[in-house]
């Protein structure tokens, strides 16, 4: 596929829109809309007695409050690292002494560009929570086995929550 064209629709302070054109090798013209986004991170934070911290806010486009680990948009040209450690003590008042990489995955590829990269955090340190005006943000500490039981009875439907978690599951975490 060649990329002929991408006209910006709309600019937003989080992210944009884009309709990009493509022609792919027989000659056939793609178009379609793209949301550019800037990335995310998100942060497995876990205690002294292996729990994992989640977080319970109201998602709008969604219309509920769901459960899900700490996340946040990069910040334009922020390192991810430095927007893990901003979101973990913004939503949680959590900061963490030992950070790792877990992975990077692309949550919704069919729509939009966004990367999103996991981390692990430990070694916590509680204090005061200072999350966005429009967030109302509850965080709690689950046993692994009780979060991996939400995940598998759909009580917990946020894709970086279920990847991460059930990486973590799969292949434990980095040296």
């Amino acid at each position: 596929m060649k990329v002929t064209s991408s006209a910006v629709l709309l600019h937003d302070s989080a992210f944009d829109v884009t309709l990009d054109r493509a022609v792919g090798p027989a000659g056939r013209v793609i178009e379609k809309h793209v949301l550019k986004h800037p990335g995310a991170v998100v942060v497995l934070a876990r205690n002294a007695a292996s729990e994992v911290l989640l977080i319970r806010q109201y998602r709008l486009p969604l219309r509920k409050v769901i459960w899900e680990l700490p996340a946040g948009k990069i910040d334009r040209k922020e390192p991810r690292l430095k927007t893990a450690k901003r979101e973990l003590a913004e939503e949680t008042g959590y900061q963490a002494r030992h950070w790792r990489k877990l992975l990077e995955f692309h949550p919704a590829p069919g729509f939009c560009d966004e990367r999103m990269t996991a981390y692990t955090a430990a070694d916590l340190t509680a204090g005061e929570a200072k999350p966005e005006p429009y967030e109302v943000i509850r965080p709690r500490w689950f046993g692994w086995d009780e979060v991996l039981e939400m995940i598998r009875r759909g009580r917990i439907h946020d894709a970086k929550t279920i990847a991460t978690v059930l990486f973590v599951e799969r292949f434990g975490q980095p040296a």
